[in-house]
This record gives C-alpha cells, sequence and structure tokens, in this order.
C-alpha cells in the first residue's frame, strides 16, 4: 500500500469506507493517463464542469458497494463528506470530511 493511500485511510472512522489504489495507464504525456472502467455491472460518470460546484443535497448509498473515483487536477481538492446513517453500525452518526482528486485512488463505501 503505498504512502497516498495510507494518508487517506489513517483518519477514517466510518466502518467499510476505506480508499484504494486506482489502477491507470500513462497516455504518452507527462501527467496524462487513461482510467479505465472495465465493469460488468452500470457505472455513472458524472462532470461538474470547470467551474466551482456544490451539491444541494447529500446522495444516499443504500445497500450496495459504491465506488467513487474523483477525476481533477491533483492540485485542487475536492470536498467530499460522508455520514454513516445505518442504524446498527459500529460507527452510526460518525461523519467525516476528506479531500483528494486524484484518479490513481478510488474510494469504497
Amino acid at each position: 500500500m503505498n504512502k497516498d493511500i495510507i494518508e487517506l485511510n489513517k483518519n477514517i472512522n466510518i466502518a467499510g469506507l476505506h480508499w484504494i489504489s486506482r489502477w491507470r495507464v500513462n497516455n504518452g504525456k507527462k501527467d496524462s493517463y487513461v482510467v479505465p472502467f472495465a465493469t460488468t455491472y452500470p457505472i455513472n460518470i458524472i462532470y461538474h464542469g470547470k467551474s466551482k460546484f456544490k451539491y444541494g443535497q447529500y446522495g444516499i448509498h443504500l445497500g450496495q458497494q459504491d465506488t467513487l473515483t474523483f477525476l481533477g487536477n491533483k492540485n485542487k481538492k475536492i470536498l467530499a463528506k460522508f455520514i454513516d446513517c445505518r442504524k446498527y453500525s459500529p460507527t452510526f452518526k460518525s461523519v467525516l470530511t476528506t479531500h483528494t482528486s486524484h484518479a490513481k485512488v478510488h474510494c469504497f463505501i
């Protein structure tokens, strides 16, 4: 596990949420990559444009494992806020705020 993943996972306080390395392929130039989404199940790719974006509501992830990959300039960070709403979870009501935009990692929920 590389030091970026260790650092991202260091402050995780929600059971079942963690960051892992994401495979990507250099596209011939420095900092240019192909990020494959090889899968047998549907995926959603959401693009929020180049200007500042903020959701007006929370997304709910129910009864499934979701994988989130945040694509963007590695020098600009996204703000992701996770709240554990699972009634019988050992981390029920825990809140985690994290920052990253590396295509080399993704978050499992």
